[in-house]
């Protein structure tokens, strides 16, 4: 009976042990007698066997080919059956644990130990890894080679000649440094970005002693009447400053939804933006208004295609022009008239997505700046002609 229930304990304790590459590594500084355990699950919250734990001090820098080596701490192990880790004989200082399944999930957790023989326990969830991309300033290619390092982590991205990188990362807090091979004392460290799980972030060129300039996405789903994804529409992010009949919209801001009716478009600047989507077969469309992009988070919008309306604007007898443009800024909208349509007494604007507008400008010609003819609520519904009153 007593070897029945020695077996029985070796088997329960066993499966409280993790696996370690490393069993023993020096701390940031100290005694080495600190630890951390933990369990790691996925986003349902089930225990996660072989997540991938990767233990790293705050300023430890990955390896890059043909460059010396980083001197700071690290330790690499692996949950068990039960989702379990522990590591032992931690000095004091900063740390940053990295729990990982793949190049798709991650979790990053920090721990800190002030003074020596302290034992923390650290948990995490597995979440979708952010994609961050970006360019290095041409006077910072300095080498054969030059590479991103992502302080406390194994992450690192070799840069292409022209500068240009991409990086997986846990949701997190980040600081960079760039190295170039041949000129290894000649590092440039950058500042800290913020990045959420499933970001796709596109960063401004890095250069030296500047502020990292972070650009979002933004992304959303469109639904047909019957809220089903609607595949193929074409999306247009337009600023709120656009004039319709003088500016041209840069592709890069146009896209089409794909299979599930999704789209996303990285790298956008930060401020207010509208979100129109046009069905050009069967000539249906949607738009959403006063869309903030801003540089802590990604945005994501949701519309349904239905029918556009129109918008007819009576013409003041006093008006003494010839033709021109009216137009609803910050939208795609705007139509040209000539003194044909003058003659009728009022001009169509057609095919406006359904929604609320709130000014109408009229360009005498491409030339000249905007007049705002009329300022109120104007309220376009589908299928349905608004008509304005003369401004």
């Amino acid at each position: 009976m007593k070897a029945v229930y020695f077996i029985l304990i070796s088997i329960y304790c066993s499966a409280l042990i993790c696996c370690t590459d490393n069993p023993v590594a020096g701390g940031a500084g100290g005694e080495t007698t600190n630890g951390i355990s933990g369990i790691i699950h996925d986003e349902s919250g089930r225990p996660v066997a072989n997540a991938r734990i990767r233990l790293r001090s705050k300023d430890y820098l990955p390896d890059v080919p043909g460059l010396a080596k980083t001197s700071a701490s690290s330790v690499d192990t692996k949950t068990n059956s039960n989702g379990y880790f522990e590591i032992n004989k931690l000095g004091t200082g900063e740390y940053r644990v990295e729990a990982s399944v793949g190049d798709n999930l991650a979790d990053l957790m920090q721990v800190s130990f002030d003074t020596p023989d302290i034992k923390k326990e650290i948990n995490g969830t597995l979440a979708k890894t952010a994609t961050v991309s970006g360019q290095i300033a041409p006077e910072l290619l300095k080498g054969s080679e030059t590479w991103v390092q992502v302080y406390g982590s194994e992450r690192v991205a070799q840069a292409d000649l022209s500068g240009n990188f991409s990086l997986v990362l846990p949701e997190g807090l980040f600081s960079f440094s760039i190295v170039s091979k041949d000129t290894e004392q000649n590092s440039e460290d950058l500042d800290s970005i913020e990045v959420l799980s499933g970001d796709t972030v596109q960063l401004g060129v890095l250069q030296a002693g500047a502020t990292i300039n972070v650009y979002p996405s933004l992304s959303g789903q469109v639904l047909n009447q019957n809220s089903q994804a609607a595949s193929g529409m074409v999306v247009r992010i337009i600023p709120a400053t656009f004039n319709p009949a003088k500016d041209n919209l840069p592709t890069s801001m146009i896209t089409r939804t794909d299979a599930n009716g999704v789209y996303r478009i990285n790298g956008i600047e930060t401020g207010t933006y509208r979100v129109e989507v046009f069905d050009l077969v069967n000539v249906l469309s949607a738009a959403v208004n006063n869309v903030i992009v801003s540089s802590k988070k990604n945005t994501s919008e949701t519309c349904t295609i239905q029918q556009p309306g129109s918008i007819q604007m009576n013409i003041p007898g006093d008006f003494t022009g010839t033709g021109g443009y009216i137009y609803l800024p910050g939208t795609g909208s705007y139509t040209q008239f000539n003194a044909t349509d003058i003659s009728l007494g009022y001009i169509m604007l057609t095919g406006v997505p359904a929604g609320i507008y709130q000014t109408i400008f009229y360009l005498s010609s491409k030339d000249t700046d905007g007049i705002k003819l009329i300022e109120e609520v104007i309220t376009v519904s589908p299928d349905v002609t608004t008509i304005v009153p003369k401004p």
